[in-house]
């Protein structure tokens, strides 16, 4: 009974033995490194051995493969060792100690944008020149001091590269590889797809939830490969309901990608539903292998995914092709022909993300070290584009170096209050003065208000933390043998709690920890846990006071803007993808300049990706599920995806020569007008709604809010959504421009269209497909901004968790998790 209870408390609080491994490793080393410096009877040394120890055990977990992590410990060895020598010589004069302290602790914040590895890295080399710079010394402390740290380096990073490394990193790959697999067989299929082939797809589907669950609480970081196949997860499933569909279309109709049996007509659509399914399986396979990281044979690999990707874009311009030739035939003859499900239309543009995601992904892990280490990103998607190094440098102080930046405002916070913290202790002349200031860094977050909720737990944490070790040590005494006894047991459960228990347990379990080591070191009894939570609560005050001067708000407020002017800036750029459908003269036709706008999505894309990043870095709580946020920040980039295409099918740039150029000359067909004037409503109809959703996760506006969460432009998103998961369309629904496209060429043309006329069309007709598109990714937002934006039956600020005065949608569930 007893042995069923504890295996399932450890199922719940550390399903992947991540805080377990990690309290092992640190049990074994810091007592190690303890005893070792012990031997010197050098206090500075034994103090920076086991502190040091701890750091590098608990405080960081480099991302990335065994390389990649072993290079940034390297550099954080060197950074520690100028750290340690800079901070004993500030340490003199109390103006260079504060003045150190403001700038290492806000360059150091700083520096965490420009990659995950030094982000990773921040907190360990805050604290090698935190301890130096608080405990006063001279010039001849140096020596000891780095090597204590040296010892330290020694002991603990073969530990954390060799004993039970995290396995995140290859995680998520075999994850979405066995994923993508199953969709190719699934796809792959020829007649009705077997149970068991269905239920392994979703049995692989809930283990790469599962992963994905287990990353949004784990302290390691992303390494840019992870965080975009996080981000790719809502897009498999995207696809994965895509396929799900067209093989129900497919089951009602008799056909393979053809809504309709229509004869000798169908054959077409037939075979072009069948060349999608095809070549989408192929692209499916070829990314899933690109995950192997065992593979010897990766770089061919890659190039094979390149030529998949190749083959399938030119496969879509083969179906536009054959589109265009049908549309030049006589008017309504050829209808069957195109009528391809529009799930297979999905299908095929689902799976080119899903692939494109993936090779960014393989050309992220394929980086040489250097440029991982410095975050030096791979080569961008289509219509994002490249930077060289002194680019990518003046874009990163563009980005950040603006009062709007959470990365800036972060760092000086950071800065503000770690130079406060030490100015404090030398004011106050406490015993124990970096205590005060790792007060202060533990509890410190970007928002005041989980700053002061951290610090009521960190002072919770360590006066429970005293209260055990006191009795611990009022009940055993302060004999050596027994606190050794007790060492390592106690460095095991500081490295146990906070990542499998909480916060306040971790803060107890390293009270206790401090009280035996001191003891050892010095033995004074429970009155050293005395000056401890002293010092602890006055870090925490100044914690908590710099956090309420400078930005209270934090990551998440930044996040919940920088998102909703993504959508925004996604609108305007549908907007100009589809000006050029407009007549001459229109006010719409010229009142969107392509250029500028594509420039605006691109820094908004920048903008929202390092927002995102920062949002996954901080610790602590989150108040949305990664999976809807995930889903709601991915729309922005889904939106911009879309606009891409639909841009190049209108002839966004198009010369005088153009087909579209007739449209706005007023010279195309009454079939070719009728077209665009349903395309270019539904588009502004599709551009409304998704500035809608910008206001809905800006909180601007409770209508906003009230109306998303009630009705929708036209029909309800969820119906529409129900039904085109069942493969046919609501009642009414005008989601599908592309049938009334088709309807409109069937009623409007006299005769043959002209081959200018024809592919004008033609390119509508595959821009309304785009358009459908959209419209399915609004309503699958539905659900996730419902869950972002709402708490426990109320109403939330998005991404913040705070209420606001509009209340619930009657009728809808609050969310399961928040």
């Amino acid at each position: 009974m007893a042995d069923g209870a504890l295996r399932r408390w450890f199922g719940r609080h550390d399903p992947t033995w991540y805080a377990t491994h990690r309290a092992v490793r640190a049990g074994i080393v810091v007592t190690a490194a303890f005893a070792l410096a012990e031997l010197t009877a050098n206090d500075g040394l034994t103090t920076f051995a086991s502190l040091g120890a701890s750091a590098l055990l608990l405080f960081v977990d480099f991302p990335g493969d065994n390389l990649t992590r072993a290079a940034g410990y390297l550099g954080l060895t060197v950074v520690g060792v100028v750290f340690v020598a800079l901070g004993t010589l500030a340490s003199a004069n109390p103006v260079t100690a504060v003045a150190g302290m403001a700038l290492v602790g806000g360059a150091v914040v700083f520096a965490g944008a420009m990659s995950a590895a030094i982000a990773a890295a921040g907190r360990a080399a805050l604290l090698t020149f935190v301890l130096p710079v608080t405990l006063t010394g001279t010039a001849a402390d140096i020596g000891p001091r780095v090597l204590g740290w040296l010892l330290a380096v020694a002991l603990a990073v073969p530990a954390a590269l060799f004993l039970w490394p995290p396995r995140n990193h290859d995680r998520l790959r075999e994850d979405t590889a066995a994923a993508l697999a199953d969709l190719a067989d699934l796809l792959g299929s020829s007649g009705p797809v077997p149970a068991d082939r269905r239920d392994r797809s979703a049995a692989t589907m809930n283990r790469l939830r599962a992963t994905l669950r287990s990353t949004e609480s784990r302290p390691v970081g992303l390494s840019t490969g992870s965080r975009l196949l996080l981000q790719s997860v809502e897009d498999v499933e995207w696809l994965r309901g895509s396929i799900a569909g067209a093989h129900r279309a497919d089951g009602a109709t008799g056909t393979t990608g053809a809504t309709s049996a229509g004869g000798g007509d169908a054959t077409t659509a037939r075979r072009l539903g069948t060349d999608i399914a095809r070549s989408t399986t192929a692209l499916l396979r070829a990314a899933a292998d690109v995950l192997d990281l065992q593979a010897a044979d990766r770089a061919e690999r890659r190039r094979r995914l390149d030529d998949a990707l190749a083959a399938h874009a030119g496969l879509r311009d083969d179906i536009k092709a054959a589109t265009t030739a049908v549309l030049a035939g006589p008017p309504g003859s050829g209808r069957a022909q195109l009528d391809i499900d529009r799930h297979w239309h999905t299908v095929a543009f689902a799976g080119y993300l899903v692939a494109l995601t993936v090779a960014e992904v393989a050309d992220a892990d394929a980086r040489p070290l250097w440029r991982r280490l410095l975050g030096r990103r791979p080569a961008p998607r289509p219509g994002l584009a490249a930077a060289g190094a002194w680019t990518a440098a003046r874009q990163l102080a563009a980005r950040h170096l603006d009062r709007e930046s959470v990365t800036l405002r972060n760092a000086l916070r950071s800065g503000l209050a770690l130079a406060l913290a030490v100015a404090v202790a030398r004011v106050t002349g406490v015993e124990h003065a970096f205590w005060v200031v790792l007060g202060t860094l533990s509890v410190l977050r970007s928002a005041a208000l989980n700053t002061g909720q951290t610090a009521v737990r960190a002072l919770l944490g360590t006066v429970v933390g005293f209260a055990v070790g006191a009795g611990l040590i009022v009940l055993l005494g302060v004999h050596a043998p027994v606190l050794w006894a007790l060492f390592p047991v106690a460095a095991m459960l500081a490295g146990f709690a906070p990542a499998a228990i909480s916060f306040a347990a971790g803060q107890a379990a390293f009270t206790v920890l401090v009280l035996i080591l001191f003891n050892i070191i010095v033995p004074t009894g429970w009155t050293v846990g005395v000056v401890r939570v002293e010092d602890v609560a006055l870090g925490c005050a100044v914690g908590l006071v710099a956090g309420l001067v400078a930005w209270p708000r934090g990551a998440a407020g930044a996040l919940r803007r920088t998102v909703a002017r993504a959508y925004r800036d996604g609108a305007a750029e549908l907007d100009a993808a589809l000006a050029p459908l407009e007549p001459a003269g229109s006010p719409a036709a010229g009142s969107v300049p392509a250029g500028s706008v594509d420039a605006r999505v691109q820094a908004s894309l920048s903008r929202l990706d390092d927002a995102f990043r920062t949002y996954l870095a901080e610790r602590g709580s989150k108040p949305v599920d990664l999976a809807s946020l995930t889903a709601v920040v991915n729309g922005a980039l889904r939106l911009h995806l879309v606009a891409v295409p639909i841009a190049r099918l209108t002839g966004a740039e198009t010369e005088p020569g153009d087909p579209v150029a007739a449209i706005r000359s007023g010279g195309a067909g009454p079939a070719v007008r009728s077209a665009v004037r349903l395309v270019a409503t539904r588009g502004e109809v599709l551009a409304r709604r998704y500035r809608r959703i910008a206001d809905v996760v800006a909180g601007e506006s409770d209508v906003a809010v009230r109306r998303w969460l009630g009705e929708v432009d036209g029909p309800g998103a969820s119906e529409a959504a129900a039904a085109a998961a069942g493969g046919r369309p609501a009642p009414g629904d005008v989601r599908h421009v592309d049938a009334l496209v088709l309807d409109g060429w069937s009623a409007h043309a006299d005769g043959p269209l002209t081959a200018a006329d024809a592919e004008a069309l033609a390119r509508t007709l595959w821009a309304a497909l785009y358009l459908d598109d959209l419209e399915v990714l609004a309503g699958g937002l539905r659900g996730p901004l419902a869950r972002v934006v709402r708490e426990r039956g109320t109403v939330a600020d998005p991404l913040q968790g705070r209420p606001s005065t509009a209340p619930a949608a009657a009728g809808t569930a609050p969310a399961g998790r928040t």
